[in-house]
């Protein structure tokens, strides 16, 4: 563990010793925007007491800029192993000394009031969890189209701008640590679900610059995502949807397949006799075999 420690700057932040807070923040091989990351929590009107890198690099890359960072926020720096942001943002909040945490993202830069902001809804509302608001950037034509295929150029709910009580989020039993993505969605649901008082921030106070610069990239991310998500209950309005518009499409070309396909020739290799029975029954022992398999 390393920790690195310095004096504060000359100007004061608002409201010093209103919430006591610690920014944990999950890295792997990603350090191009951490530099920026940490000017922008050094700027904010309302200083944290340290910020915690969980990091589970395969090189030292993140330790030599942390080593050569000079700071008036110290910061807490540890090596793990390969680890899921889950797991990574787990062990960072066991770490943390502060009361509150607040979650940002290697690719997550907070805006300058970012946890003043979050802090006056905590103590305004007397709520456990203030959920951020983030914009997510493009800076080419390829990322303007993911985003405007994916999250839009409106403020989204994110995890990272968010804040909580420690306390809280030890009894919430933290982030599934075992999934590579969508634990934040399922484990802010839980949340909500324990009876947990909640709000969100009303303005974005973090910008995403994260998305895929090109199509293979986008791809392969968006598949991770996809078989997380499958790992967890969430989504669920999403997943029926997806599954209904398959099987009405099994379900028409099914019915037009020996018409369409072999042309209702009896002697052509795709002619299939009984199709429409054979999926049907196929249907009826998938679903058995999977509620089988998936019963608790």
């Amino acid at each position: 563990m390393k920790e690195k420690d310095s004096f504060r700057t000359k100007k004061e932040p608002k409201n010093v010793d209103l919430l006591d807070i610690s920014v944990v923040v999950p890295v792997q091989n990603n350090e191009t925007y951490l530099s920026e990351i940490f000017h922008g929590v050094e700027n904010q009107s309302l200083l944290p007491r340290e910020i915690v890198i969980v990091d589970s690099s395969s090189n030292n890359k993140i330790s030599n800029l942390i080593n050569e960072w000079n700071g008036a926020v110290p910061i807490k720096h540890i090596k793990v192993d390969s680890s899921y942001p889950g797991d990574a943002r787990n062990i960072g909040v066991e770490i943390a000394k502060s009361e509150w945490i607040a979650f940002l993202d290697s690719t997550t830069v907070p805006e300058h009031d970012w946890l003043e902001r979050c802090v006056e809804m905590a103590v305004e509302k007397k709520v456990d969890f203030v959920g951020g608001l983030s914009l997510f950037e493009a800076d080419t034509y390829f990322k303007k189209l993911l985003r405007a295929t994916s999250y839009g150029c409106s403020p989204c709910g994110t995890l990272p701008g968010s804040i909580m009580k420690k306390e809280i989020f030890k009894k919430s039993g933290g982030f599934i640590s075992s999934i590579r993505s969508s634990e934040d969605i399922e484990w802010i649901e839980r949340v909500k679900a324990m009876g947990v008082k909640t709000d969100t921030v009303k303005y974005p106070v973090t910008k995403y610059y994260g998305l895929q610069g090109d199509l293979w990239s986008a791809i392969k991310k968006y598949y991770k995502f996809a078989m997380a998500t499958a790992q967890t209950d969430i989504l669920k309005g999403q997943k029926k949807l997806y599954m209904s518009a398959l099987l009405m499409l099994l379900t028409i070309l099914t019915y037009k397949w020996n018409l369409y396909v072999a042309g209702w020739a009896k002697d052509s290799i795709l002619f299939i006799p009984h199709i429409t029975k054979i999926y049907l029954v196929t249907l009826v022992v998938l679903y058995v075999v999977l509620k089988g398999f998936l019963r608790p």
